[in-house]
C-alpha cells in the first residue's frame, strides 16, 4: 500500500506537498488509498509494514476504501483493531460494510471502508457513525474554538451488471436497495452508483447544517471530467460547493 505512495512522490511530480515533509504545528495529515483489501491471507506482514510506514509519515487520519472485509463480524473488527493498535496503541479504528451481505458469516465481503484516527486526534473524536450499506464511515473531530470537522471515508462501486453474479459490491447494494424500495411500494429500478452520491449529498448537507466542516476521502470510481450518469461525482462536488484536491 505505502510503496505506491513512496513511488508517487519519488518518481512523479505528485500533488501537494512531499509526503516526507514534517508537519507544521498542529497540522492534520490525512492519507487516502484504496488498498484492495486488508488482512488478506498470508499478508499480515504487508499490513504491518504499511501501518509502520504511515506512522513514520506521522499520519493522523487514514482512509481505506475497498477493504473487502465483513465488518459486521466481531472477530474481523477485533483482528483489525489489534493490528492497528500494535502500531498506534491509542488509535481509534472504524469500519463499515453491507449490513446484510449475501454471505453473512463470511469474513470476506466485497467493498467496505475503514477509517483510522491516530495521535492526539483520537482523543478529539466527538461522534462517529457509518452508512448501513457500508458505503462510508465517518468521525467528527473537535477543533479549536468549538470547531467541528467531520471526516468520512467512502467507497462507491464500479458500474456493475446483473450478469456479474450476486457477490459484487454493485450487485449486493442493488439487491439491498431494491428490497427496501419494494417495501415502500416503489418498483423503479435502483442504480447503486447514483444512489451512493445522492445519499452522500443529503448526508453532507445535514452535517453542514449542523455547522460541521466536511472532508470526504473517497474512491468514487469516476473522474470529475466524467459526467456519465444522471448524478455524477462532478455534480456532487458542484452542488455541495466542495473543493477537490485532485
Amino acid at each position: 500500500m505505502t510503496e505506491y505512495g513512496v513511488r508517487k512522490y519519488a518518481e512523479d511530480e505528485g500533488l501537494g506537498n512531499s509526503i516526507e515533509q514534517e508537519k507544521v504545528g498542529t497540522d492534520l495529515r490525512v492519507y487516502l488509498q484504496n488498498p484492495d483489501g486488508v488482512m488478506a491471507a498470508n499478508k499480515e506482514l504487508d499490513d504491518r509494514r504499511a501501518l509502520l510506514e504511515l506512522k513514520r509519515w506521522d499520519v493522523d487520519v487514514i482512509a481505506l476504501p475497498e477493504t473487502n472485509r465483513n465488518w459486521q463480524q466481531e472477530w474481523v473488527r477485533n483482528k483489525w483493531k489489534r493490528e492497528v493498535k500494535r502500531v498506534w496503541p491509542h488509535a481509534k479504528v472504524f469500519g463499515a460494510s453491507l449490513d446484510r451481505p449475501a454471505q453473512p458469516e463470511a469474513g470476506y465481503v466485497h467493498g467496505g471502508v475503514s477509517l483510522i484516527i491516530t495521535n492526539c486526534w483520537a482523543s478529539r473524536i466527538m461522534e462517529h457513525g457509518k452508512d448501513f450499506l457500508g458505503r462510508w464511515v465517518w468521525v467528527t473531530l473537535r477543533g479549536k474554538k468549538q470547531e467541528r470537522l467531520t471526516v468520512a471515508a467512502m467507497y462507491r462501486p464500479n458500474q456493475g451488471y446483473t450478469t456479474d453474479g450476486p457477490l459484487t459490491v454493485w450487485a449486493q447494494q442493488r439487491a439491498r436497495l431494491q428490497d427496501l424500495a419494494l417495501e415502500r411500494g416503489d418498483t423503479a429500478e435502483v442504480d447503486p452508483r447514483e444512489r451512493c452520491l445522492t445519499d452522500l449529498k443529503k448526508w453532507v448537507d445535514q452535517r453542514r447544517n449542523r455547522g460541521d466542516k466536511v472532508v470526504i476521502l473517497t474512491d468514487a470510481n469516476q473522474s470529475l471530467s466524467d459526467r456519465t450518469g444522471t448524478f455524477s461525482l462532478c455534480n456532487l462536488v458542484e452542488e455541495c460547493q466542495m473543493h477537490s484536491v485532485l
